[in-house]
């Protein structure tokens, strides 16, 4: 891809009516240059990353990672994870 991308936005289903119940929020985030969101527990400490692969506009695969050793790099109030 050429050019800049847009900053992901949040969607009503972002983190659904479970995750708020149980502290856990989802942060629209580009990951490895494509579109996901960073997961964030209620102290803000970063639990999970999210990863869309897409092709033509629809979602063909979700790629997940909660392994505590892979995420000590992400930060919360970046843009990028």
């Amino acid at each position: 891809m050429a050019g800049s991308l847009p900053k992901p936005r949040p969607t009503a289903a972002s983190a659904g009516p479970v995750a708020g119940t149980l502290g856990v929020s989802l942060r629209p985030a580009w990951v490895n240059g494509r579109p996901g969101a960073v997961e964030v527990d209620a102290e803000g400490r970063v639990i999970g990353v999210i990863e869309l692969d897409s092709v033509d506009g629809m979602v063909n695969a979700i790629h997940s990672v909660a392994n505590p050793d892979k995420l000590a790099h992400i930060r919360v109030n970046s843009d990028r994870a």
